[in-house]
């Protein structure tokens, strides 16, 4: 149980610093344009995130590797599952960008 919440927690954790990146740059552009929207989704995003390193470093304190591999599982499927969609409009509109 052990191997599998840190190998789920790496991989979590390698995604969340990418998406941190992007999200940075939503969050100036957003703050640069005055677009509150984007603001707020992505001090959201951040502050889950921050949230999710915080509880994962009291949770392996009490030894739960149950419960971390639970939640950081799922919150993996669930950035994972918008991830995908989203991989997929951006691929159909550059298709018909040169007609």
């Amino acid at each position: 149980m052990l191997t599998y919440s840190i190998i789920i927690t790496i991989v979590l954790y390698v995604l969340i610093s990418y998406l941190s990146y992007v999200t940075a740059s939503i969050l100036y552009n957003g703050l640069r344009y005055n677009l509150p929207l984007s603001v707020i989704r992505s001090f959201i995003f951040i502050g889950v995130s921050y949230i999710s390193i915080i509880s994962d470093v009291v949770m392996f304190g009490y030894t739960l590797y149950s419960s971390i591999l639970v939640k950081n599982g799922m919150l993996l499927v669930l950035i994972l599952s918008t991830l995908i969609p989203a991989c997929d409009r951006k691929e159909k509109t550059y298709e018909h960008k040169g007609e």
